[in-house]
């Protein structure tokens, strides 16, 4: 009778043991589930976050070089006409260097090199803000294929082309 009475006690300190791991294995799933999901989520809202910010400064920085474009071309125009109309259509801020380098007048003023070295500067940063977007976009895409293998219904499945 004694260990009979033994053996139920034991089975039932075992079934409650079993249980009581099953249901704290349940919830650390469901809670290491939730932090996961809650994770990408995240993620996901902040990059959507720095694509908007670097369209932002994408237009700032190219309206800087377009600004220094115009004092170029006004500079240009005032000290060079001769080649100021020679060029004067065709100079953008993508070649405003090519045309620095091209012609050895040009190349020789000071103010026109640095104004030269300012728009590239700035062509830099928007070609640095290209960058960033395309690695957010990029890391966008990847978290909604592994949501969609995953199952993770709380990420963010919103797409943005810039």
């Amino acid at each position: 009778m004694y260990l009979l009475a033994m053996l139920v006690v034991i089975f039932a300190v075992l079934s409650f043991y079993v249980h009581a791991g099953f249901i704290a294995g349940s919830i650390i799933f469901v809670v290491l589930f939730a932090t996961i999901n809650y994770n990408y989520r995240h993620s996901q809202i902040e990059d959507l976050a720095n694509l908007k910010m670097n369209a932002s400064q994408k237009k700032i920085y190219q309206d800087m070089a377009d600004t220094q474009l115009l004092e170029f071309k006004k500079y240009l125009a005032e000290t060079y006409p001769a080649i100021e109309k020679s060029i004067f259509e065709s100079i953008t801020s993508q070649n405003v260097g090519f045309y620095a380098v091209k012609y050895p007048e040009i190349k020789s003023n000071e103010t026109i090199l640095k104004l030269v070295s300012l728009i590239n500067e700035k062509m830099s940063d928007v070609y640095q803000c290209e960058l960033r977007s395309t690695r957010c976009q990029q890391r966008i895409d990847v978290r909604l294929e592994d949501s969609k293998m995953w199952c993770l219904p709380g990420v963010v499945s919103v797409k943005i082309d810039f």
